[in-house]
This record gives C-alpha cells, structure tokens and sequence, in this order.
C-alpha cells in the first residue's frame, strides 16, 4: 500500500511538473475518483466523486464524465 502511495505522488508531482491541465485519481475498490486540475502551475482539487458526473473543459470542447456509470 505505501508504494502505491509513493507511485500515486511522484505522478502528481511530475504531472504538474510537466503541466498535464487534469490529473484523475481513481480508487476502483472504493468507487471513488479525485478530480484534480492545473491552475497557475499547481493542482488544485476539484472534488471527490464516486455518483457524481464532472463536466472537463478541454478547450475547444468539454467532456461530461458521469463517475457512477464507471464502477
């Protein structure tokens, strides 16, 4: 368990690092994914979600995830 927590931070750091604008956390066992996006070189945590849908501004369109269809 430690190590999958020390693989899920180095990718956060480097993802932000890097400037990937969404960065998602998903926990399959839990139903729970976390939602994260770039602003001003830091990721700023948009919300837990696990039934809830999240709308993803990507530029030029958006993509509705609807999390609960996930699990």
């Amino acid at each position: 368990h430690s190590t999958a927590r020390r693989d899920e931070l180095l990718t956060f750091e480097l993802y932000q690092r890097e400037g990937v604008e969404w960065y998602i956390l998903v926990y399959p066992d839990e139903n729970k994914a976390k939602v994260y996006r770039l602003v001003e070189g830091q990721y700023m945590k948009e919300a837990d979600f696990s039934t809830e849908a999240f709308e993803f501004d990507i530029g030029l369109c958006s993509v509705l995830l609807e999390f609960s269809r996930i699990w």
